[in-house]
């Protein structure tokens, strides 16, 4: 069984982005509920500009937490009265300030909508924030603002993260490409990085491995340590492309001692995270059960330092379906930790007791502050 998407030239093709930055480490439900219901109802009364953002930031994660918890729709209701609610501050605040939290609840809907396979739908939305467009004015659900450069740089890698990932779930490469080829410049060089690395994932599904190469080059890479990293990973998956296995073995082993090194640092962002779990997965396509080993023991050491349950989830997939190793002694520990997250997944059964009681704390703080019924 394969553990990786191959491209149509035969090469290895990463399953996830590893430069974008800024996801959250999705935390068991009962951890993350519990963080932040006194976050949510430290909203209520007397509010300042700064406590609205905070009571922003939380409910995007409290909306990611019953998404987690397999309650889509109950998101749902929380993304569209979290707008409301910012609403409410017109008076106090400026429709520019406002504008830039409400991006966040109403980029979350179009997540909503590509997670049930409604792309078109998820399209809508993420297009209403094209800021190279509107004659300067972006129009989303109750907001009309004009562009801003601070709104800018808020929506724009949004617009264009968004709309490239939904073109490639959905399958259209070509529509992919052609999004990316025909974006209005400038464009930021964060976003720039989002651009090239999924037109470099684009052209290798269409198998235009000549293509890779001008892309790579055009990369803004980070000044980094990441960044040098990031740059071997993809020039061994270009070599493995054009079919030079024992080059691209050569690659990833040269950066062994550099990665140990690196992944061995207290605090790691997702990206470091996703790097570790598309080098094992790379390691298992090239059948290197020495390299798959080390990389699985130490990617399962951070993930579960971070608690990030869905990457949890992947490592004991990966771990199960790669043929080049016997067995992993770090898959029970995985296991382990992803049965009790409260997450829904398919090979898991019901939630905890005390997980219900933490998502119902944390649907009271909700409601209390967006005035969303419980009962929903």
């Amino acid at each position: 069984m394969s553990t990786s998407h191959t491209s149509q030239s035969g090469g290895f093709i990463p399953l996830d982005t590893i430069m974008d930055t800024g996801r959250v480490h999705r935390n068991p439900i009962s951890d993350w509920a519990k963080r932040l219901t006194p976050m949510i109802r430290s909203c209520s009364g007397e509010i300042s500009f700064a406590k609205v953002q905070e009571g922003c930031a939380a409910l995007n994660n409290a909306a990611l937490v019953f998404v987690h918890a397999g309650m889509p729709e109950y998101s749902k209701e929380i993304c569209h009265s979290q707008m409301d609610w910012l609403a409410s501050f017109r008076t106090l605040f400026s429709d520019s300030q406002l504008s830039e939290l409400a991006i966040h609840p109403w980029v979350n809907l179009g997540r909503l909508s590509r997670r049930s396979r409604n792309y078109d739908e998820a399209l809508g939305y993420f297009l209403a924030l094209d800021v190279s467009c509107h004659d300067s004015i972006v129009q989303f659900e109750q907001w009309s603002v004009p562009v801003s450069p601070s709104l800018r740089i808020t929506a724009e890698p949004i617009y264009v993260y968004e709309i490239l990932r939904t073109h490639m779930q959905s399958g259209d490469w070509i529509r992919a490409l052609d999004f990316a080829i025909n974006l209005k410049q400038p464009i930021s060089s964060s976003t720039s990085m989002l651009v090239t690395e999924l037109m470099v994932h684009s052209f290798l599904h269409q198998g235009d491995v000549h293509e890779v190469v001008p892309v790579m080059k055009q990369m803004p890479w980070p000044g980094d340590s990441f960044g040098i990293l990031a740059k071997c990973f993809y020039s061994a998956i270009f070599l493995s492309a054009i079919g030079q296995r024992e080059s691209c073995v050569k690659a990833i082993h040269r950066m062994k001692p550099h990665l140990t090194s690196y992944l061995g640092r207290q605090e790691l962002d997702s990206r470091d995270l996703r790097l570790s779990i598309e080098l094992c997965r790379l390691a298992s396509y090239l059948d290197l059960p020495e390299f798959l080993e080390s990389m699985l023991s130490t990617a399962s050491a951070i993930v579960l330092h971070a608690r990030d349950v869905p990457f949890a989830s992947q490592l004991i997939t990966l771990s199960k379906q790669a043929l080049s190793i016997e067995s992993f002694d770090g898959v029970a520990a995985l296991e382990g930790f992803v049965a009790s997250s409260g997450y829904r997944l398919p090979w898991l059964g019901s939630t905890e007791p005390g997980i219900s009681e933490a998502l119902r704390d944390l649907r009271s703080a909700v409601s209390e502050l967006l005035c969303v019924p419980v009962s929903r």
